[in-house]
């Protein structure tokens, strides 16, 4: 039989409530990824960097409300292929942070490069692009290629979690607030060693979030039940 997800406060939020949270939390995450791109921009004339708020910041920031939608719809009572939907919810709620990670991890490689390499050439950049992607791809791959092995590594990522930084019981809460940290510092204070430390925590947070994610979704797929007959 298929694991059930453990029912979400989402699911006994009203339809106001779900607004308010929904817009709440499209409002911080604007709010991030604009902040983000404006701290890692290429500076401009005067040294100083672009931080307009372009349509696409708007959009991938704004995802937070149909997500919170969605999942509360996917959470009433009685609702038919109730488990399909709950697990497409979790999917795109965790999709929607792990390609969150990466772009960030994607820009930080681009600018770590423009800061100590400025005339590089782009292959570089192509070349750790594809790296990432690749095993961000195979992270999330990996439960159906090997769950054992899958599993294995979730247990090492449990196992690695700073405590006081799990906020919600797996390693990447750790990566995600150290990020956070970080990127506030970088944004404040600049600097190339700051930059590397940035790259690396969050292409850590896009791959170790995925990894870890994907054994969860897999563990709670709702065809497990047809698999077994």
């Amino acid at each position: 039989m298929p694991q059930r997800f453990p029912t979400p406060p989402i699911a006994s939020f009203s339809v106001l409530k779900t607004l308010l949270w929904g817009t709440g939390a499209s409002l911080l995450f604007v709010f991030l990824v604009w902040m983000f791109g404006g701290v890692l921009s290429p500076t401009v004339r005067g040294g100083s960097r672009d931080w307009s708020l372009s349509i696409s910041e708007l959009l991938l920031g704004s995802v937070p409300l149909p997500l919170f939608l969605y999942s509360r719809w996917a959470w009433r009572r009685r609702r038919r292929n109730a488990a399909w939907h709950r697990w497409v919810a979790k999917v795109a709620v965790c999709f929607y942070l792990s390609i969150l990670f990466l772009l960030a991890s994607l820009a930080s490689w681009k600018a770590m490069l423009l800061s100590f390499f400025p005339a590089s050439s782009p292959v570089w950049r192509h070349v750790g692009n594809g790296i990432l992607i690749g095993l961000f791809a195979l992270a999330w791959a990996l439960p159906v290629v090997s769950y054992a092995l899958a599993r294995r590594l979730e247990d090492a990522q449990q196992q690695l979690d700073f405590k006081l930084l799990a906020l919600s019981g797996g390693a990447p809460a750790a990566l995600m607030v150290l990020a956070g940290i970080l990127g506030a510092d970088y944004g404040l204070h600049g600097g190339d060693g700051r930059i590397v430390g940035l790259a690396l925590l969050f292409a850590l947070c896009a791959v170790g979030g995925a990894q870890f994610w994907a054994v969860d979704l897999w563990r709670y797929r709702p065809w497990a039940k047809d698999e077994e007959e």
